[in-house]
């Protein structure tokens, strides 16, 4: 289990949080999905569960795994500009190649993008490529749990339908633990076991999709859900 309690980012001098105290777990075999408007702190906390925060604040708080937490960062900025991916990759573990899509989901069907993609160097990556090279990074280490920092933004709904189908296999098969932070609540919703919500750095709610489709949930996370477009003229339950 991945357990978060009463974690925080805190500034040296104390007079600002960036993050005020979050607790929540995730199970081995679970998608937890956190989302948020922007600036409500979502990648500052995936960032703070590696514990990695801005200069000038520190981590109040604990996080602990059973076993070992990787970050897919949310941009192919963390390759090596002067390494191609599967040089960058090689460091981890020599035999790289089912990271790119997974043990597990379309080696085959996608064993020449895969091939693409090892032999690119990070400014060569479309947006899709940059997406799966960043879950490589991360699935090399044989985590058991992915901190995954917007895996789909840029995405068209194609492709963010494909990899989200690749996080759900790979939860599956592994038996990993996963986090997912996004700003898009229509796929958390259908990808998501359970959602955590932010609102200006603090935890507003733990939710299910089922609950906050429902309105069996906090009042932002509901406002949040009547906010989709598919949604506007329903009543707020």
């Amino acid at each position: 289990m991945l357990s978060i309690k009463q974690l925080s980012v805190i500034s040296s001098s104390c007079d600002a949080s960036l993050l005020h105290p979050i607790s929540f777990t995730v199970q081995r075999g679970e998608i937890v999905g956190v989302i948020g408007e922007s600036g409500s702190g979502k990648s500052i906390l995936a960032h703070a569960l590696l514990g990695q925060v801005p200069a000038g604040f520190c981590r109040h708080g604990e996080v602990n795994a059973t076993g070992t937490l990787a970050l897919s960062a949310q941009s192919a900025a963390v390759f090596d500009p002067l390494k191609t991916v599967g040089q960058h990759l090689a460091r981890w573990r020599a035999d790289f190649a089912y990271a790119l899509w997974g043990a597990h989901v379309l080696r085959e069907a996608h064993a020449n993008r895969n091939s693409d993609i090892a032999e690119s160097y990070r400014h060569q990556l479309s947006g899709g490529m940059a997406k799966r090279a960043c879950l490589a990074q991360a699935q090399v280490q044989s985590p058991a749990f992915i901190v995954a920092d917007e895996p789909c933004a840029g995405l068209d709904e194609a492709q963010a339908e494909t990899m989200y189908r690749q996080l759900r296999e790979t939860v599956r098969t592994e038996h990993q633990g996963m986090v997912i932070i996004s700003h898009n609540l229509r796929q958390l919703l259908r990808w998501a076991d359970r959602i955590v919500v932010l609102r200006d750095g603090r935890l507003v709610d733990v939710t299910t999709p089922s609950a906050m489709m429902d309105g069996h949930c906090h009042a932002y996370s509901q406002a949040l859900w009547q906010a989709l477009p598919e949604n506007w003229g329903h009543p707020l339950c």
